[in-house]
């Protein structure tokens, strides 16, 4: 039981961790002097980093040193990292967009999480 509980933290922490990196380097990115010249679709798209590059990097890295269910581990740490911007968006609404750009946020989000995820759960 204990290691089930450890287990299921290390998954949840693995969620945050990338979020919080892709966070940082996703405003890191936006403060260089080029990222005025970006398209919108990289606008988009670069701070979705978090569960394309960095959760599998994590995911990888730990993998390495603990023995990590697949898929489980995939979608848990995708999950808690979704879940964990889901309620800084409660706290801190994003200004308001008309409703064809909410669509294509929602298209982007959706999309991006499913290719974190399967992205993730193949490095494992």
């Amino acid at each position: 039981m204990r290691k089930k509980i450890l287990r299921f933290q290390l998954i949840i922490g693995m969620g945050f961790f990338s979020v919080v990196l892709g966070s940082v380097g996703s405003a890191w990115i936006f403060t260089q002097p080029a990222s005025s010249r970006l398209p919108a679709w990289a606008s988009l798209l670069i701070p979705r980093l978090w569960i394309v590059v960095v959760l599998p990097s994590v995911v990888f890295g730990m993998s390495r040193l603990v023995p990590l269910n697949r898929w489980r581990t995939a979608l848990g740490a995708g999950l808690a990292g979704e879940a964990f911007l889901l309620l800084l968006m409660i706290v801190a609404p994003p200004p308001a967009l008309t409703h064809s750009a909410q669509a294509w946020m929602i298209g982007v989000r959706l999309l991006t999480f499913v290719l974190g995820v399967i992205l993730a759960g193949w490095v494992i």
